[in-house]
């Protein structure tokens, strides 16, 4: 496995992963037209979006696998709920 910053050619990878694990994580949960109107290609524009902030003040990294598959993403930055006891926080794993 590596592991790596995440670029924005990533975006698409990192959309279809998101929504896959949605799908999976959420169903019975979340109602199935809720889960099945996610679109991989709607989230790899938001992705694609956070990845262009060259602020620093998030960061997401790619997980690939011996085949260079795109497997896992982690993404974080500063706490956003205001807690003095934390300066970060884990967006989405």
């Amino acid at each position: 496995m590596r592991i790596r910053a995440a670029t924005e050619d990533d975006a698409p990878a990192i959309g279809r992963v998101q929504v896959e694990t949605w799908r999976a994580a959420y169903r019975s949960i979340v109602a199935d037209a809720t889960l099945a109107g996610l679109s991989p290609t709607e989230r790899a524009h938001q992705w694609r979006d956070l990845l262009a902030d060259r602020s620093g003040a998030r960061f997401i990294f790619v997980a690939h696998d011996t085949t260079d598959t795109l497997d896992d993403f982690a993404a974080g930055g500063p706490e956003r709920s205001g807690d003095p006891n934390y300066r970060g926080e884990l967006y989405e794993v």
